[in-house]
Protein backbone atom coordinates (compact mmCIF):
# COMPACT_ATOMS: atom_id res chain seq x y z
CA UNK A 1 0.00 0.00 0.00
CA UNK A 2 0.83 3.74 -0.79
CA UNK A 3 0.05 6.58 1.56
CA UNK A 4 0.73 10.25 0.02
CA UNK A 5 2.10 12.52 2.90
CA UNK A 6 1.05 16.43 2.67
CA UNK A 7 2.66 19.24 4.51
CA UNK A 8 6.16 18.26 5.55
CA UNK A 9 8.49 20.21 6.50
CA UNK A 10 11.00 21.47 3.53
CA UNK A 11 13.96 20.05 5.80
CA UNK A 12 12.11 17.06 6.65
CA UNK A 13 14.71 13.58 6.52
CA UNK A 14 13.88 10.02 5.97
CA UNK A 15 14.75 9.62 9.40
CA UNK A 16 12.07 12.00 10.33
CA UNK A 17 9.57 10.41 8.77
CA UNK A 18 10.11 6.49 9.84
CA UNK A 19 10.00 7.64 13.11
CA UNK A 20 6.51 9.53 12.54
CA UNK A 21 5.33 5.83 11.19
CA UNK A 22 6.78 3.77 14.10
CA UNK A 23 6.15 5.70 17.37
CA UNK A 24 2.65 5.14 19.08
CA UNK A 25 0.52 2.25 19.38
CA UNK A 26 -0.49 1.82 15.83
CA UNK A 27 2.90 1.83 14.90
CA UNK A 28 4.13 0.79 11.52
CA UNK A 29 7.12 -0.32 9.52
CA UNK A 30 7.59 1.17 6.02
CA UNK A 31 9.11 -0.69 3.15
CA UNK A 32 13.06 -0.68 3.08
CA UNK A 33 13.45 2.01 0.32
CA UNK A 34 10.04 2.95 0.29
CA UNK A 35 9.94 6.91 0.63
CA UNK A 36 9.86 9.27 -2.25
CA UNK A 37 10.25 12.63 -1.82
CA UNK A 38 8.26 15.36 -4.69
CA UNK A 39 10.64 17.83 -5.68
CA UNK A 40 9.87 20.89 -8.16
CA UNK A 41 11.49 21.09 -11.38
CA UNK A 42 13.82 23.64 -10.04
CA UNK A 43 14.65 20.86 -7.13
CA UNK A 44 12.80 22.47 -4.04
CA UNK A 45 10.83 20.48 -2.48
CA UNK A 46 7.14 20.36 -2.38
CA UNK A 47 6.55 19.28 1.33
CA UNK A 48 5.32 15.91 -0.40
CA UNK A 49 6.12 12.39 -0.27
CA UNK A 50 4.70 8.85 -1.15
CA UNK A 51 5.93 6.49 1.24
CA UNK A 52 4.71 2.23 0.27
CA UNK A 53 4.27 -0.19 3.18
CA UNK A 54 4.34 -3.69 2.41
CA UNK A 55 1.06 -4.24 3.37
CA UNK A 56 -2.73 -3.76 3.49
CA UNK A 57 -2.74 -3.63 7.50
CA UNK A 58 0.44 -1.97 8.06
CA UNK A 59 -0.96 0.80 5.59
CA UNK A 60 -4.14 1.22 7.64
CA UNK A 61 -2.13 1.87 10.59
CA UNK A 62 -0.23 4.43 8.88
CA UNK A 63 -3.33 6.50 8.19
CA UNK A 64 -4.65 6.52 11.69
CA UNK A 65 -1.58 8.86 11.83
CA UNK A 66 -3.89 11.96 9.53
CA UNK A 67 -3.08 15.38 10.85
CA UNK A 68 -0.16 14.21 13.66
CA UNK A 69 2.55 16.46 13.77
CA UNK A 70 6.23 16.02 12.54
CA UNK A 71 8.00 19.29 14.35
CA UNK A 72 5.66 22.11 14.11
CA UNK A 73 3.84 21.07 10.92
CA UNK A 74 0.30 18.62 11.01
CA UNK A 75 0.80 15.94 8.60
CA UNK A 76 -2.18 15.08 6.13
CA UNK A 77 -2.57 11.09 4.60
CA UNK A 78 -4.16 9.88 1.76
CA UNK A 79 -4.55 6.40 0.31
CA UNK A 80 -2.69 6.28 -2.96
CA UNK A 81 -4.11 4.76 -5.69
CA UNK A 82 -2.05 3.65 -8.86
Amino acid sequence: MIVRMRGLPYDCTEAQILEFFAEGENGCKVTDGGILFVNKSDGRPTGDAFVMFDNEEAGQKALTKHKRTIGTRYIELFRQVI
